[in-house]
This record gives C-alpha cells, sequence and structure tokens, in this order.
C-alpha cells in the first residue's frame, strides 16, 4: 500500500507522544480504516542502544484477511448444520 494513502488514516491514529514515552519497547496496538479495508497492526519507536528515538514503525495487516479462514471454517460449519438438518 503506497504511504501516501495510508498517511491520513495514520496520523489520526498514531500517537508519537505516547510512542515516545514508551520505554518497553512493546509498541501501542493501532486500527484504521481505509476505503473498505480495516487494518489491524502494532506502531513502535525505533531506540539507540542509549535509549534515545531514532524513528518509529508501523505494521499493518488486513483485518478481513487475517478472519478469512475462520469466516471459511463458520461457513462450512452452517452449511453441515443446515445439510444434517435436512437430511432428518
Amino acid at each position: 500500500m503506497p504511504a501516501r494513502d495510508i498517511a491520513p488514516a495514520l496520523k489520526s491514529t498514531v500517537k508519537t507522544d505516547a510512542l515516545a514515552a514508551d520505554t518497553g519497547g512493546e509498541g501501542m496496538p493501532l486500527a484504521a480504516a481505509l476505503g473498505t479495508q480495516h487494518l489491524i497492526g502494532l506502531a513502535g519507536a525505533i531506540r539507540s542502544p542509549s535509549g534515545d528515538v531514532r524513528g518509529g514503525f508501523v505494521a499493518l495487516r488486513s483485518r478481513e484477511s487475517e478472519l478469512a479462514a475462520f469466516n471459511a471454517l463458520q461457513r462450512t460449519m452452517l452449511w453441515a448444520v443446515a445439510l444434517v438438518w435436512c437430511w432428518r
């Protein structure tokens, strides 16, 4: 995904002050909507060995693609129950 498309959604979601204050290195979970896609991910600060903030990262993935296997299993189970119900 091009940065110019996702930048507006991230500006309202990522709190840079909170990331800079996070010294544990866990990062910050985030969610953003981009058109019809729902993105989930993690944002964090990149620090030097002395602990100074040098930059940051944002890792995103599509919520729909992450749930695709679960949705397929759910549909299969519903079809199986419907077929058993009709078979009786």
